[in-house]
Parts: structure tokens; sequence; C-alpha cells
């Protein structure tokens, strides 16, 4: 069986009205600008495009303002405008890989446009649903519903639909390696296009046409198509089009034997698939590469990348179970069921009803229905009132227990952020008063015998008064990080980084203490490596334990900064020789209750703090941070750091 051909969800999930892409910023721009200006129904409009427009260059932007629609659009009771703000949402949710809230979202958009009556409309959400059901290798249940989105084109002669459809069928009919039907409908799908002059359309079908024929060893001819799908991928500065084009390059490449052209470009297309932070297709070049160096018999390679695909697989593919998805449908399907079949049941009702109105007319019939009917409504006025009186009481129990459940909240805070308090003040009391009374005694000395004092003391005064200020400064910084940390006003806005640069600026910035101590500072970590992530809460993190390491290595010792790849994170860990932490000491290093610190291997100051800041720090970004350490052995302090978006 073939690989999934993941051109198939850029196809769907891009409608033929929206040819703009990221590289035509400046429609984004206007748009935003116009925006305050319109009324909420053209908002709801604009909010769907930038919603389009951001798809696949930030599922953040994508996201956000598809919920901006469907706020929107709730509060004025549009319900066109929330079908479609959930139908995007779910398309931000299957960019994500997140299966299930993709489905639940496609389900109750496509309720909603069957309400309207929009087949337009009813036609796409069975595309989307046809897409997740591939996705589960349910491919029958998927043509089942290509075709009856394809039957709606058709009725309403929507070419654009049909072209799309005719292109999802060829990748269906490819994946259950039915080659005849995928040509056809390939082919025929890429003459829509080209009629219609859908140039981003005509690039997908090309991508896979390209693959067609790979798959039945015409490398020649998938080639051509490729490098045509490439070509217009670049003129429209596509990056999802672009990885995907190269990709399938590279894979033929491999197949000609051409391992070392091959190699070049899949580490090119990875780069951008982790900028993209597009799951399915790092996870695509990762098998590719593992594939290749099994190839080039470099197995150490081969195995890395082999292990990295099947951990994107399993984090992909964990939380989104088959059967969840399929008992979503089974419900969504029962229920239209009972829905038609109460219809009938109200109908044949209502005719037995008439039927016995013509046949039994008469003063005791009347009169005995009369009677019926008055004690049936006493007692529904009975049962109403009684309702009424048991609905009332059960939301004042329900008002009551949210209300003791936010009373319980805002205790338990209040104690937190009272514990914080005391820390706080604490640290100002001992640790921030002690290095201003050595750094004003010192200055004192120095200024009261500036005339008696020989050179060497001098300087000798001066850097012990320069080392105070960076401690008072270094401990000052990490005060008000850790206060902003505790009140919430700390942001995390994170972004991509060269992690290497990062790492080498702040070693930079503490080589002079590193050398003061004789210390060796080693690096292992690529030149090239990306991470998405806050670069105030990195450099935090980074300058604490960098800084710690330094102070508790004797002189003469060693500290090594390595990385290493976990599927979508980086493990940092920083090592050294130093004096490491006993046992009964290191469940201290984060309680608030507990005022814990040392002095360094030259009797360097500390307040422990940054240690707290750096745990705070790095759940922040959505890590951890672990300590191994062994007294009188050294310590390694390790934590993660994202390279992609996390999930919205």
């Amino acid at each position: 069986m073939p690989h999934k051909v993941y051109s198939l969800i850029i196809a769907v999930l891009f409608s033929l009205n929206a040819q703009i892409t990221q590289g035509q910023k400046h429609v984004i721009d206007s748009i935003e600008a116009e925006l305050p200006m319109l009324n909420d129904s053209l908002k709801v409009r604009m909010h769907i495009e930038l919603s389009k427009l951001y798809y696949g260059s930030s599922v953040i932007l994508s996201m956000q303002h598809a919920k901006n629609a469907y706020d929107l659009s709730k509060k004025n009771n549009f319900i066109w405008g929330i079908a479609d703000a959930e139908n995007w949402m779910g398309n931000v949710y299957a960019m994500l890989t997140d299966y299930n809230n993709a489905m639940d979202y496609y389900l109750k958009s496509l309720a909603k446009r069957e309400l309207l009556g929009d087949q337009i409309g009813i036609a796409s959400s069975y595309n989307n649903i046809a897409i997740l059901y591939s996705e589960y290798s349910n491919y029958e249940k998927s043509i089942e519903y290509l075709f009856k989105a394809y039957q709606i084109s058709e009725a309403n002669m929507d070419e654009g639909g049909m072209g799309i459809n005719m292109n999802n069928l060829s990748v269906m009919y490819m994946e259950i390696e039915d080659y005849e039907n995928a040509l056809k409908y390939g082919m025929e799908a890429l003459r829509i296009n080209e009629k219609l002059n859908i140039t981003e359309g005509i690039a997908n079908i090309s991508n896979n046409l390209g693959d067609l024929y790979k798959f039945t060893n015409q490398y020649e001819k998938a080639k051509k198509y490729q490098e045509k799908a490439l070509k217009i991928y670049q003129e429209i500065d596509k990056l999802e089009g672009i990885i995907i084009a190269k990709t399938s390059i590279a894979e033929i490449l491999i197949l000609e034997n051409k391992l070392s052209q091959a190699e070049l470009l899949l580490n090119e297309v990875l780069h951008l698939a982790n900028e993209l932070g597009a799951k399915n297709l790092i996870s695509l070049i990762h098998k590719d590469l593992a594939q290749l160096y099994e190839l080039k018999h470099k197995y150490d390679k081969a195995l890395f990348h082999f292990k990295v695909f099947h951990q994107l697989q399993d984090s992909i593919f964990q939380l989104n179970k088959a059967n969840v998805i399929f008992e979503k449908q089974v419900i969504f399907e029962t229920e239209n069921q009972l829905a038609e079949i109460e219809l009938l049941e109200k109908d044949k009702s209502l005719q037995k009803i008439e039927i016995s109105k013509q046949k039994y007319i008469g003063i005791f019939i009347i009169i005995i229905s009369g009677i019926s009917f008055s004690l049936i409504i006493l007692s529904s006025l009975f049962v109403q009132y009684r309702d009424k009186n048991s609905t009332l009481i059960q939301a004042k129990n329900i008002e009551l227990y949210y209300s003791n459940k936010q009373i319980e909240e805002s205790k338990t805070e209040l104690l937190t952020l009272n514990n914080a308090k005391d820390k706080f003040f604490s640290i100002i009391a001992h640790d921030l008063i002690n290095p201003f009374n050595s750094f004003i005694g010192l200055s004192e000395i120095l200024y009261s015998n500036i005339n008696t004092l020989s050179d060497s003391d001098i300087k000798k005064y001066s850097s012990w008064i320069h080392a105070s200020a960076k401690n008072l400064f270094h401990l000052v910084q990490n005060l008000l990080y850790w206060s902003r940390s505790q009140i919430g006003k700390l942001n995390n806005s994170p972004k991509y980084l060269n992690l290497h640069d990062l790492v080498q600026e702040h070693t930079a910035l503490l080589e002079p203490q590193a050398r003061n101590k004789d210390i060796t500072i080693t690096t292992s970590i690529n030149k090239h490596t990306k991470v998405y992530v806050d670069p105030d809460i990195l450099s935090g993190i980074l300058r604490n334990l960098i800084g710690n390491a330094i102070k508790f290595t004797h002189p003469g010792g060693q500290i090594s900064l390595e990385v290493v790849e976990i599927g979508t994170l980086l493990e940092f860990s920083i090592k050294d020789s130093g004096v490491g932490i006993k046992d009964k000491d290191l469940k201290k290093l984060f309680s608030l209750k507990e005022h814990y610190t040392s002095r360094g291997t030259s009797n360097e100051e500390g307040t422990g703090l940054g240690l707290i800041l750096c745990k705070e720090f790095a759940e922040k970004i959505g890590g951890t941070l672990n300590i191994k350490s062994q007294e009188g052995k050294g310590s390694i302090f390790s934590f993660t750091i994202p390279t992609i978006p996390m999930p919205v």
C-alpha cells in the first residue's frame, strides 16, 4: 500500500475562492485594516477569509479568526456563519491531526448546512468527512462520501467542486491501488482545473498524478508532473505544496538510486516542515530519510529517523482513535433517522385523528373527550408545576455548588499567593539586603581610602564590587521575572529561534565567570537547530542553569551543553563535574516553604530562586525540568523545548 498522499488535505481544505497565499501579505493587511469599519455580516465573511489565508502558515491565527467568526455569528444568530466557522475550526484541527475535534466540528457544520439547504456547503462537509475516514484507511466510506459530494456538485453545475471531487477520488483509488480509476479521475480533475484556470488546483492534481506514475514505476512521467507542481507552488509561494512536491521528487530519486541528491533534498524539506509545524509531513520525511540511510548502509542514522517517525506517528494517533470518529458519525446518522421516523409517526397520527373525527362525531364522544381533555390538562399543569419547581431547585443547587467551588478555588489561590508573598519578602529581607550591605561596605572602603590604597588593592576591591553588582543585578532580574509569573503578567510569545545562536550568546556573557575558575564549556548543538519558544523565557532558563553550573563546578572543571531530539521536542541538558546535590536536598530545590540555598565552589552567593524560576519557565513553555545528581560527582539539569507550535 503506498503512503498517504497528503496533498489531498490541501486540495480539499482550500476553497476555490481562496487563491490568496501567504506571499500576498498585503491582502491580509488590507482586510485587517478594513475590518473595524464593516458590519457584523461582512466581518464574519472577512474573518473566514483571514482564517483561510493564515491556514498553512499560522494555525494559531487561522483558528483565532475562525473563532472570531463563530463568536460574531452566534451573537447575531447567523447560522451560515456558525456553520462556516465550525468547518474552518475543523480544518485547523485536521491540520494539527486532532481528528476527534475535527470530526466534531465537521458534523456540527454539516447539520447546520443541511438545515439551511446549503448544497455547496454540504458537499464541502462531505469532502472533509471523507478525508478523516481516509486517515483511518476506511477508503470505502471515504469514497462513498466523495461520490455524495460529487453528485451535489454536478446537480448544482459547480465545476470547481466537481474538480475537487475528481482529484480526491483519484487519491482514494491510489490508496487502494486501483490505478486505472485513479488515473481516470485524476486526468478529469486536471482538465476541469485547467479549464477554470485554478492555479493551485492544477499544482495539487499534478502532484497527485506524479505520485500515481511513481507508484506504477513510470519515473520520468512522475518527475515531469512533480516538477510542474513544484514550479506552480514556488510561483504562488505555497510552503506546504513546496514541501510535498520536493518530498515526492526526493522519493523518486531514491527509487532511481540517486541517494546523494535525495538526501540533500529531504534535509532541506525537513527544515521547512519543522518551520511549518505540520506533524504529518515531518513524520513522512523522517520515514523517507530512514529508508534512504538504510540503502546507504548508514544504519545508525536509519534507526534514528525510523524511531522519530514512529514517535511522531504515536503522538498523532494516540488521541485519535478511529472508533470515536465512527461512533460520532453513527450517532449523527442515527439521530437523522430517528428524526425522520418521528416525522413519519406524526404524519400517521394526524391521519388517524382525522379519520376518527369524521367517523365518531357525536355528543357522547364530545362530552367524554372534553372530560378526558380537561383531566389531561389538569394533570399536565400539575406535572409542569412540579417540574418547574424541581428545575428551579436543581438550578439553585447547581448555582450553590459552583459558588462553593469558586470560593474554595479562591481560597486555595489566596493561600498560594500568600505563600509566594512570604517567600518574596523573605528573599528581599535576607538575600537582597546582604548583597547590598556587601556592595555598600566595599564601595565605602574604596571611596574612603582611595588615596592610600595601592593599584593592586584598588583593582581587587573594584573586582569585588563588580562581582557584587552582577550578583545583585542577576538577583533583581530573577525577582522581577518570578513576581511577574506569580501574578500572571509573564507573557509567552513563542517564535522560531536558532538555538545554537542563543546558547552562544549566553555562554559568551557567562564566559568571564567560567574563565575566572578555569572552567571549560563545550556544546554539541547543531548550528541550524531551530526551536519554537519565547526568547525571554528560554533566556531566563539558560542564564540560570548555565550560571548555576559554573557556580557549583570546581576550578578546572567541565560543563557540557547537549540536545537530544525526541519527536517534536528537544531535550536540552547542562552537565557539570561539580559538587553535586545530596539526595535529602533535592526535594527542597523547588519548595517555596523551605528556603534552600548554598554557596558555590568559590564561595559565590545565591538565593535558591533561580531553580524555582527555571521550573516555572519550563512548564510555561509546555515542558518539564529534571535533575540527576550525585554528591561529589556533578549534576545534570535537563528540560524540554518545543520545535514546532503546540496544539491550540
